[in-house]
């Protein structure tokens, strides 16, 4: 995949992030135990395992993934359409599956949520103290 349907995904990805229509985790240990697939793919293109920086989200019956090797900067958007089905690569664009991987990360790891109840129930305790 290239150029302009490429760019077209990754902005509908991007998009489906932010609304929440893709929900992304992280790839963990299990996700490798369990999908030959996924081993292979990470075997077969010389990629560590990272559970930190490598991302997946489901999609109808498939999965869709997003790498980053840290240590050398590399960046793939891959997806497997069903559990059965080999894993291809869409996007190797550092610079779009960088806007992805910010949409990915405010998802998952911001905070926002977390200090805002945190905040209300400061605030439901000073009542109860006054």
């Amino acid at each position: 995949m290239a150029g302009e349907r490429e760019n077209k995904l990754i902005n509908v990805i991007i998009e489906k992030t932010t609304n929440s229509s893709l929900v992304w985790r992280r790839i963990q240990k299990v996700d490798f135990d369990s999908n030959i697939f996924l081993r292979r793919y990470y075997s077969d293109n010389n990629m560590a395992m990272d559970t930190v920086n490598c991302y997946q989200a489901d999609y109808n019956n498939g999965v869709i993934y997003y790498t980053n090797q840290i240590y050398d900067g590399f960046r793939e958007l891959d997806v497997q359409p069903e559990a059965d089905k080999a894993i291809t690569k869409v996007s190797k664009d550092y610079r779009q599956l960088s806007y992805l991987e910010d949409a990915i990360r405010k998802q998952i790891d911001n905070p926002e949520d977390f200090l805002s109840s945190l905040l209300e129930g400061a605030m439901e305790e000073n009542e109860i103290y006054q």
